[in-house]
């Protein structure tokens, strides 16, 4: 038994030398790119609906975005992995003091050391205004979530690793973890968060169908808010504005995958969340929590519909939410001759603020996002693309401090985008298979043979 626990581990260590000590690549291209784009938005301040004194007036304006880009993606028998460097200028017709500059850094790889193993890890660094967060990703794979007013700038990081480890021809290992920071750097009254969520599992296949225990833990910590107040006689003094807090939330899940057809597949997933904090022990808040899905894999074409109940930390707003969440998300080629393809994302959040220091729910807040592209490739060097985004932050209750604000921002884009060479050596998957067949995976194409389209 030490022997089969602590073979994923070497499993593991087995993968990042591989992908760290060989240097013959069996393919590697270095891509660069140019985005151009106009449009316009409804709020270039991101300011509240119900404004108070201080905050921004809801203003439209036209914007420019400019984002020069440098993609490295490599291929071994065992090992697929991206390098990629994005930077982003927003610039704004008549609010020079919205204009906002993003750097942004990506790595991520697949690793197969054997056949009973495949890794995925994933890491990235982003610097920038928050508001500016949404755009960086694609229409098909945008999150919704509340989101601060103010927009401020913050510094945000995460390491996520997914491991699948075959234990038998019928039980497997599933495991990962998730590394989360965001560290404030100006604008906002926020604090710097880390986030740290294992989750350990065991799943029993059969032909067409797939039955999982899994265990999540999520430990998250707030550090201090200090502010600066000014007494009568004009001596300033730094005061706390929200103490040092941390939390812990321990799920248990029972999941079901069931195949249905070559394409469709399904997913559910019923347990109980708990939400406690460990400095006091006091708070603890008990909820059910789950997941229902279904998921479409063509080569031609992907989307997935999804339902979650889930406890679950927002470091962008430093808040803990029970969240209900409703996701659509996918592409699909219209015709197969046009070089039109269509991508979109849409969701809707129902939040409720979890008080873990006194173990009681408090107000509400609904988050909407619909984001859609229509992209013409007549060349895979070549994309000309129209884009529209609507985020909608309803609060249950404007005037509490201790909700966000109401927030509606309406973004119409059109531009294009350069890529040189139009192909990368290797596609790197952004997860692991839907399927119980996992005909889905993305897997390592073969050594010295051209990489297949997608």
């Amino acid at each position: 038994m030490p022997a089969l626990r602590s073979a994923p581990v070497r499993l593991v260590a087995l993968a990042v030398t591989l992908a760290l000590g060989s240097h013959a690549f069996a393919k590697a291209t270095l891509q660069g790119s140019l985005s151009l784009s106009e449009g316009w938005t409804d709020n270039v301040l991101s300011a509240p609906d119900k404004p108070v004194a201080g905050d921004p007036a809801k203003e439209g304006d036209a914007l420019w975005d400019i984002r020069p880009g440098l993609t490295l993606t490599t291929g071994t028998p065992r090992a697929i992995q991206r390098v990629a460097y994005l930077f982003s200028t927003e610039l704004y017709l008549n609010h020079s003091e919205a204009d906002a500059y993003t750097n942004r850094l990506e790595w991520n790889g697949l690793f197969q050391p054997n056949a009973r193993t495949t890794l995925l890890l994933d890491a990235a660094a982003t610097e920038g205004r928050l508001s500016t967060f949404n755009l960086l990703t694609p229409s098909a794979v945008n999150q919704v979530q509340a989101t601060p007013v103010d927009s401020p700038t913050v510094f945000d990081a995460s390491i996520q690793q997914e491991l699948s480890y075959e234990l038998t021809a019928k039980f497997r290992l599933i495991q990962s973890l998730a590394l989360l920071s965001v560290v404030p750097i100006s604008g906002g009254i926020l604090p710097a968060t880390v986030q740290v969520t294992p989750i350990i599992g065991i799943e029993r296949d059969w032909k067409r169908d797939a039955l999982a225990l899994t265990y999540h833990i999520d430990y998250t910590y707030f550090s201090e808010v200090d502010t600066t107040i000014t007494a009568a006689d004009g001596t300033k003094k730094i005061t706390p504005l929200t103490p040092v807090e941390d939390q812990i939330i321990n799920t248990l899940l029972v999941k079901w995958r069931h195949d249905l057809g070559r394409q469709f597949s399904s997913e559910l997933a019923a347990g109980v969340t708990e939400a406690i904090r460990p400095s006091t022990a006091t708070g603890e808040i008990w909820q059910p929590a789950g997941m229902a899905a279904i998921h479409y894999s063509h080569p031609n074409a992907q989307f997935g519909l999804t339902y979650q109940r889930r406890i679950q930390p927002n470091l962008f707003v430093a808040q803990t939410f029970l969240v209900d969440q409703v996701d659509f998300s996918g592409g699909v080629p219209l015709g197969l001759r046009s070089h039109l393809i269509f991508s979109a994302s849409a969701g809707y959040q129902y939040d409720q603020v979890l008080d873990v220091n006194n173990g009681k729910i408090g107000g509400t807040v609904h988050v909407i996002l619909a984001d859609a592209t229509l992209a013409w490739i007549p060349r895979p060097e070549l994309q000309v693309f129209f884009r529209y985004q609507l985020f909608d932050q309803i609060s249950g209750n404007d005037r509490d401090l201790f909700l966000q604000p109401s927030l509606m921002r309406n973004i119409f884009q059109i531009g294009l985008t350069a890529t040189f060479p139009g192909e990368p050596a290797v596609r790197v998957p952004g997860h692991l298979a839907d399927r119980v067949d996992r005909t889905d995976q993305l897997g390592i194409p073969p050594e010295h043979t051209p990489a297949p389209k997608y």
